[in-house]
């Protein structure tokens, strides 16, 4: 008798998920990342969708471009930067001023091509302008803080936070962040150390 082998069983491919009711604030966030892509790809500061398409986010389209923050590589500090700018002037929440907090107390960058390895050739991380590229969405981060608390009326949670924000800005391991830190905190904070 002749034994019929089992033809060999693949497992099944896998199918493009098509959600059958699409979130519409999701479907808005996602899209505020790729025009964000599209700008920085573009590497134009100057885009004027910069100021008019991220403007008053929700709740959502913040957690999106915090998340797509996570996900850049260290050593992207204009996107980054830009990335703090767009979350930075709208400051509503404790969630908004934490992601401040998160970037001031980043482990600074070393080296403009690795932030983890110190230069190699001090040639390109020597030049002008050098230091502060390498800590650029932490200057910004402290920018947004202090045109925050300018900008408050009176003494609330989020302007405590953001005063904690600023001590724990002054705890950077970079000088030129911690002396920034310090002078906001004592500015906003009468004067005391």
């Amino acid at each position: 008798p002749v034994i019929k082998q089992n033809p060999k069983l693949e497992p099944p491919k896998p199918q493009a998920v098509v959600p059958t009711t699409a979130d519409p604030d999701s479907l808005r966030a996602s899209a505020k990342v790729q025009l964000l892509d599209s700008i920085l790809k573009s590497r134009n500061d100057n885009d004027p969708r910069l100021d008019t398409e991220f403007l008053d986010l929700t709740t959502s389209e913040k957690n999106a471009l915090r998340e797509r923050y996570s996900r850049m590589q260290k050593e992207q500090f204009n996107e980054r930067g830009t990335v703090v700018f767009l979350l930075g002037r709208e400051l509503k929440s404790t969630q908004d001023i934490q992601f401040l907090n998160d970037v001031v107390t980043e482990p600074p960058c070393l080296s403009l091509q690795n932030c983890q390895l110190p230069p190699v050739s001090s040639n390109h991380d020597d030049a002008p302008g050098t230091e502060i590229t390498l800590v650029y969405p932490q200057i910004v981060t402290l920018k947004a803080l202090d045109s925050f608390l300018a900008s408050a009326k009176e003494e609330s949670d989020l302007t405590k936070a953001a005063k904690i924000t600023l001590r724990s800005g002054e705890q950077s391991k970079n000088p030129l962040v911690s002396k920034m830190a310090r002078d906001l905190f004592r500015k906003y904070s009468g004067g005391r150390p």
